[in-house]
């Protein structure tokens, strides 16, 4: 499941559950799949976009424990419903559809109709029916590319190629967040279509 959110999120479909449940995998077991494969992913991207510092022992052993934490606290949590379909027809938890929203909406220092634009062109990257009319400056085509689907080969050319388009740091930021949940979002967005009888992509 992690595997196919990360690297082909569009063979998650009825198929591909099906086996997962097969295999031992509930609904339950599936939506936390799902998120921890999402929020890997996003993750990575920022990392790999900003080149973040690798923790070390002493941090990773750290950080394993407050997420230990953190997991047995909401143990008992109930099962938080899943958002109805956005505008775009596709279902997403409902915390990731509020921070999408958020996102292509709010004010910043690009303006909200680019990076509604970034959201379609990163969803077309990875072949998303519905999202072929996207347009963004050329400058920055091939970094959205890049960062949808092989963040790990960034450089800082790539920054130096942004800025030498007019971005500043800030938009770089704005620019880069907005392409990391667009991607991040597509394997859990077929994951939900198919539990939750969503979007018509995952058919």
């Amino acid at each position: 499941m992690v595997e196919a959110m990360t690297l082909h999120p569009l063979d998650i479909n009825r198929e591909f559950v099906a086996a997962a449940r097969d295999g031992g995998l509930n609904t339950e077991a599936l939506r936390v799949t799902g998120g921890i494969g999402f929020h890997f992913n996003l993750m990575n991207r920022l990392a790999d976009a900003f080149d973040f510092t690798v923790p070390d022992a002493k941090q990773k052993l750290r950080m394993a424990r407050m997420l230990n934490l953190a997991g047995r606290r909401l143990g008992d949590s109930p099962t938080p419903p899943p958002a109805d379909p956005g505008p775009d027809g596709r279902i997403r938890p409902r915390e990731i559809a509020q921070t999408r929203t958020n996102m292509l909406t709010n004010p910043g220092v690009t303006e909200p109709s680019l990076r509604f634009q970034v959201d379609r062109f990163v969803r077309n990257a990875w072949e998303l029916p519905g999202y072929e009319d996207a347009t963004v400056p050329e400058a920055y085509a091939a970094y959205l590319t890049k960062l949808a689907r092989h963040a790990y080969r960034i450089t800082n050319e790539d920054m130096d190629g942004l800025r030498n388009a007019g971005l500043s740091d800030e938009g770089i930021y704005e620019v880069t967040a907005t392409a990391a949940v667009s991607s991040a979002s597509v394997g859990i967005e077929q994951l939900y279509a198919v539990l939750f009888d969503g979007a018509k992509t995952a058919a």
